[in-house]
């Protein structure tokens, strides 16, 4: 059965799909917010997209169609 994707689902379904992610992720967790705080995905997605950048540029792209397939483009699985 197919879920929409809603706000609080978007990065834990792209640490899915790149778990290189995953470490980075925590550390941008621990030095930009407290607990409590409102997570601002806008913020997120550009961290990501920094991690995704560093990828690129280190040639490290094996990661890449799972991130972009469309199954995480589209729905929750």
């Amino acid at each position: 059965m197919e879920h929409p994707i809603v706000r609080q689902d978007v990065m834990t379904l792209l640490v899915r799909a790149c778990p290189s992610y995953r470490n980075r992720r925590m550390t941008y967790l621990d030095e930009n917010y407290t607990e409590g705080d409102e997570q601002l995905l806008y913020l997120d997605l550009a961290d990501f997209a920094r991690h995704l950048i560093s990828l690129f540029k280190a040639n490290e792209i094996q990661e890449f169609p799972e991130i972009f397939s469309r199954r995480f483009a589209y729905y929750w699985r």
